[in-house]
């Protein structure tokens, strides 16, 4: 697990490939490695936290005869058995990612489809000054650029970016629309105007000064058509192969353990499959959701090492300042991963843990409010209200006739039913009146293939927006802040293509959300966890405003400071404020609002009241 950083500019200074890479010293502790091309102006850079061979294999990678040179992030899986298919290549270690290095000079762009795991990298050829770079499947492993003037950028973490001059001027307002519902900032933006995300499941050639992108993988819907024990079986075989795949390890490796069936079925799967007893690690929270004793009576039954941690308000307030700097952007969503990682990361190097579970069996029934039948009338009403519908990109025959049996857009009904902040009110909160709408955005997706079932529609969405734009990237920045890899057995693509081809009533089933897993998995869930309802890692952010974080909130949502910043109608924050305090739960407009402008302070360094 590392960090990357890639220049191609004339104009640059020797100093900013390792003024990247310092930025990145928390992915990468253990080695730092730079490349400068003899006759091209392009650096590369890494750093490197050491996952597998402790003593051989720091980068960037330089083939024998000198023409390729390649740094690169993340875990492949399957190395060994691609390291099979290079029996005449002399390898200098044991690592992952030279079996990659060497696999993509044998077999070129190919190497990405036979690749099971989470990367990005990127590859130079000095013969033919040609940079290919890639990203995974799932979006697991970030990856941002900015191009522009012929110059290209390229790096695991925003921040990394900053540190080249000019390129976090400005602010996007369409990702800031965006992030007040979404929480997070959405694919291919970022909250920097020339500083873009790297679509996943695409490689990129730059060359001759040009960037172009290809696609290389995409979730296909074909059925298959299998008795209930065959899926049974097969669901199970795919999902053990994949944990075991991501056992390799040369360093300490832990689970985090909560209450929820898909961490729980990842922990009994690991002792009674495969007889780890893998050290688990839980979270509790002072006045909130506290899991970590369901968690800990799990841990106790397999008879598996356990620790906990209480996370009390005033070290989220202490901390806040430091988690923003990470993320370099707003970020509103859950923010307890950081300090179970800052808790335990003297203990392990490497951690499992259950995201994907819920958007691959159903994500609790968020299918059953996208029909509700309300008439062509209706749809006919908003589409003349909202003739932006019409002509938006992803509206096809197919979706105009949704619109007009259900009386508005699928995306529209999606992004209502599950993101508390609406269209409209986005529209009351910012100044600025030219921003694309996000239910247009997930109309994009939602149609993006041709005469799928709803169910799979939101399965494919969830995959592609919220998953790897939200959970995926805090869980990866708030992981290696602390020098730790996550790894995710329920993203392996190979389960994700299986689940694909699954008939829609057996995946999602909104009257006994997740059912299917429970029954697929029962002998792995124990009735302390099967009865229990959704839980999650839910901080009291609300309760917290009125209190902890009262005086930043109030300092940084008052008229004066909105006014001055230009970029909200503070009449309508400073009454939603009120309306908190005066006890009408507000939080989840006020969250991301107050992350925003504590991002928004520290990047105009502005001081805060605390």
């Amino acid at each position: 697990m590392c960090g990357i950083n890639v220049i191609f500019d004339q104009d640059q200074d020797p100093q900013w490939i390792s003024d990247m890479n310092q930025a990145l010293v928390h992915r990468g502790p253990d080695a730092e490695g730079t490349f400068n091309s003899p006759s091209q102006p392009i650096s590369l850079g890494s750093r490197r936290l050491k996952i597998i061979d402790l003593h051989q294999g720091d980068m960037p990678y330089h083939s024998p005869c000198g023409r390729y040179t390649m740094v690169y992030n993340g875990e492949v899986y399957n190395f060994e058995d691609l390291k099979s298919k290079l029996k005449d290549y002399a390898f200098s270690s044991d690592t992952d990612g030279e079996v990659l290095f060497a696999y993509f000079q044998t077999y070129g762009i190919k190497a990405l489809s036979d690749c099971n795991g989470m990367f990005s990298f990127a590859l130079w050829d000095e013969q033919t000054a040609r940079l290919t770079i890639g990203r995974d499947r799932l979006g697991i492993k970030p990856l941002f650029y900015a191009f522009h003037d012929s110059k290209l950028y390229l790096s695991s973490e925003i921040k990394a970016l900053k540190t080249i001059p000019g390129l976090d001027e400005g602010l996007d307002e369409q990702a800031l629309y965006h992030y007040l519902s979404l929480l997070s900032i959405p694919e291919p933006h970022s909250i920097h105007p020339k500083i873009k995300r790297f679509p996943k499941a695409q490689y990129a050639v730059f060359q001759d000064k040009k960037l172009c992108f290809h696609p290389y993988w995409d979730i296909s819907f074909k059925k298959q058509t299998l008795s209930s024990s065959a899926w049974t079986k097969k669901i199970r075989q795919t999902f053990f192969d994949a944990v075991e795949r991501r056992l390799v390890s040369d360093v300490p490796m832990g689970l985090l353990l909560s209450a929820g069936i898909d961490s729980t079925i990842l922990a009994h799967t690991l002792k009674t499959v495969f007889d780890k007893n893998i050290h688990c690690y839980s979270l509790g929270f002072e006045g909130g959701e506290d899991e970590s004793q369901l968690a800990q009576k799990t841990a106790n039954n397999l008879d598996l090492p356990f620790k906990s941690y209480q996370l009390k308000p005033e070290s989220l307030v202490q901390h806040i300042p430091t988690i923003i700097q990470n993320f370099s952007e707003p970020f509103g969503g859950g923010l307890p991963l950081w300090f179970l990682c800052k808790q335990f990361n003297k203990d392990i190097t490497v951690g499992l843990t259950g995201t994907g579970g819920d958007e691959l069996f159903g994500n609790y029934g968020r299918t059953q409010h996208l029909a509700p039948h309300l008439g062509p009338w209706r749809g006919l009403k908003t589409l003349l209200k909202n003739p932006t519908y019409l002509n938006h990109q992803g509206e096809t025959l197919e979706s105009l006739q949704y619109t007009l049996e259900h009386g508005a857009p699928m995306g529209h009904f999606y992004h209502d039913k599950n993101y508390p902040t609406k269209e409209a009110l986005k529209k009351t909160i910012l100044l600025s009146k030219n921003n694309q709408r996000t239910d247009l955005l997930f109309e994009e997706t939602l149609w993006s293939q041709q005469h799928l079932a709803k169910e799979d529609r939101v399965f494919l969405l969830d995959l592609k927006t919220q998953l790897s734009d939200e959970f995926l990237y805090s869980q990866d920045i708030l992981s290696m802040s602390h020098h730790i890899e996550l790894r995710v057995p329920f993203l392996d693509h190979t389960l994700v293509e299986l689940m694909a081809s699954v008939p829609v009533h057996l995946r999602s089933n909104s009257k006994n959300p997740k059912g299917w897993l429970k029954t697929i998995f029962s002998d792995l869930i124990p009735t302390h966890i099967l009865n229990q309802p959704k839980r999650g890692f839910m901080i009291p952010y609300g309760q917290w405003m009125r209190h902890e974080l009262k005086t930043p909130t109030e300092h940084l949502l008052s008229d004066s400071f909105l006014k001055n910043q230009n970029l909200f109608h503070s009449t309508t924050i400073t009454q939603i404020w009120q309306q908190h305090l005066n006890g009408q739960d507000q939080t989840y407009t006020l969250w991301p609002l107050l992350m925003f402008q504590l991002w928004y302070a520290q990047q105009h360094h502005i001081e805060i009241k605390w």
